[in-house]
């Protein structure tokens, strides 16, 4: 069941953040819906913050920072010409 998320995009500062409303399942998903761009919850490796998340449950604000996928696995290939 979807329900209704703010995405804060936090890829620049050079502007203020740029909110965007969603209806999605998750809030990854609703960031993907957002920003294009496939993000992930915090963990060790990863710590480009790429947007906040923002959700109304019952009677509670919730929000989630998501970030840029860290490690090997994320970069792009590098090219051998």
């Amino acid at each position: 069941m979807s329900k209704q998320f703010r995405v804060v995009d936090c890829r620049t500062t050079v502007v203020g953040p740029a909110e965007i409303i969603v209806n999605a399942d998750t809030a990854e998903h609703a960031a993907r819906l957002a920003l294009g761009e496939d993000l992930v919850r915090g963990s060790q490796q990863s710590r480009t913050l790429r947007a906040r998340v923002y959700s109304q449950g019952v009677g509670a604000l919730t929000m989630v920072r998501l970030y840029k996928r860290g490690g090997a696995a994320a970069e792009e290939p590098s090219s051998t010409h």
